[in-house]
């Protein structure tokens, strides 16, 4: 752009990643609107620039820093759509409204074919309120020029800046690489040119088309109902997770025959259905008290990663594992011709040692019918013991003597046979001491048990009604 150079194949480099090539600025750059500004047509400068290299190349990406200056103007002139990347902030959502005017005006007066592609939402955490709330109004005021596609933040993003490597080569399986493939795909279907290798690379070959529900509050694609949901933009609660499989059943069966794509679209809802589950159980769940709505935000992003981690590890094991048998498996292969004669004449004669008789008796044994084994309900039709007729002996023992050790109260006794009148002297001894006729004296703990008589006004007929409590 300042002249040092006539032609951009000079400055282009040539990236490790296949396809990738990128003309880096330096601090030369940082004076580069002071030279513009005395120059013809300065706003045209760029769009020169890259007219002799645009044939070579697919698509430009034009970086541009958060400034509305000159060479901000001169990127927008020699550009045909722009990309606004947010920053989930409440500063970040008012430059926005600047920027968009700045691009009318360059569309009026220098470049007519400039398109809004649309706004990326990114550096988003869903644990804050600030983020949620900047990222509704974003959506409540810019539709459907905001891209479905949220960039979370996350710390691999540096760390791959820091490696100087494209995130997808540096963390493949993060969320954000997930979130940039996403986008792209999405930048692709809004460009009308309908989906590329780009999007089609994981089905290895057309895409599919995706899945979508029908319900009482929400009709669309599956990613936008979770979507949604994760904004809290749609309560789980009103969500019919049986009509979801219902319908993600059929849609499988409108697959049948696709071999992979089926198993992988399967595993992916068996997995975001049960995490959907999970979150139903516990919005339905009663609060005991009221909680901040970030401490809860933060409590559901927590429970969901972990929940969606553990799965995806079961996942990985099984088809591991699955991997494992087919391989081992592949270098099995059936014999598909008879043993050759000279082979077959090696094997050992078969020598019977068992005679007709041990065949007999086997099959005696074989078809005797087993005896079924049996409950003994003897227990359950023990005869009656009563309380009373044992009280009245206790009675009568201790009235003679004054005092006895239990042993001596059931000394006689069969404890196998008559294990149920030991009991009920027992009880009887019991319902004694509670109505202050007997006393008990133990030295220590399960030491002999002494049954003292104390009832002084104690009358034969306080036996009619001594265990009554049990009878029945």
């Amino acid at each position: 752009m300042l002249g040092k150079v006539k032609d951009p194949r000079e400055a282009i480099v040539r990236t490790a990643t296949p396809g990738l090539d990128v003309i880096p600025a330096n601090i030369d750059l940082s004076a580069a609107e002071v030279h513009l500004v005395t120059e013809v047509a300065r706003e045209q400068i760029l769009a020169g620039v890259l007219r002799k290299v645009v044939d070579d190349y697919d698509v430009i990406l034009i970086d541009c820093q958060p400034s509305l200056g000159l060479l901000t103007v001169n990127a927008l002139t020699a550009s045909h759509g722009v990309l606004i990347p947010l920053a989930c902030e409440y500063f970040a959502l008012r430059g926005v409204a600047l920027l968009v005017e700045t691009i009318d005006k360059v569309k009026d007066r220098l470049n007519p074919a400039l398109e809004l592609d649309g706004i990326l939402a990114t550096m988003y955490d869903s644990r804050t309120l600030h983020a949620r709330e900047v990222l509704e109004r974003v959506v409540d005021t810019f539709d459907d020029q905001v891209f479905d596609t949220v960039i979370g933040r996350t710390v691999k993003l540096p760390d791959a800046q820091i490696a100087a490597k494209p995130i997808l080569d540096y963390a493949p399986s993060n969320a954000a690489s997930e979130a940039y493939l996403k986008l792209a795909r999405e930048l692709v279907a809004r460009d009308g040119r309908g989906m590329t290798e780009l999007g089609t690379a994981e089905a290895g070959g057309p895409e599919a088309p995706g899945f979508r529900v029908s319900l009482e509050v929400f009709d669309g694609p599956f990613d936008l109902l979770l979507n949604l949901i994760g904004k809290h933009e749609l309560d789980i609660t009103e969500v019919s997770l049986s009509l979801v499989t219902d319908e993600f059943i059929a849609y499988l069966s409108s697959l049948d025959g696709q071999g992979l794509i089926e198993l992988d679209q399967a595993s992916e809802f068996l997995v975001v259905a049960a995490t959907l589950l999970d979150m139903k159980i516990a919005s339905l769940l009663p609060q005991g008290e009221a909680v901040d709505a970030e401490d809860i935000a933060l409590l559901e992003a927590r429970d969901l990663l972990f929940a969606r981690l553990l799965q995806y590890r079961a996942f990985k094991q099984a088809s591991a594992w699955f991997r494992q048998r087919i391989e081992s498996e592949e270098a099995r292969h059936p014999r598909q011709v008879p043993l050759d004669a000279r082979y077959r004449q090696r094997g050992p004669e078969l020598v019977w040692t068992l005679s007709a008789d041990d065949f007999a008796a086997m099959a005696v044994l074989a078809f005797t019918p087993r005896e079924l084994p049996t409950v003994g309900l003897d227990h359950l039709h023990a005869p009656l013991v009563s309380i009373r007729e044992q009280a009245a002996i206790v009675v009568a023992m201790l009235r003679t003597d004054g005092a006895h050790t239990f042993r001596q109260l059931i000394a006689g006794l069969q404890v196998g046979s008559e294990r149920g009148v030991i009991v009920a002297r027992f009880l009887a001894i019991l319902e004694l001491y509670r109505r202050d006729a007997v006393g008990f004296e133990q030295a220590e703990p399960l030491g002999e048990l002494t049954v003292r008589w104390t009832g002084e006004h104690w009358s034969d007929d306080s036996l009619a009604t001594l265990g009554t409590d049990y009878d029945g």
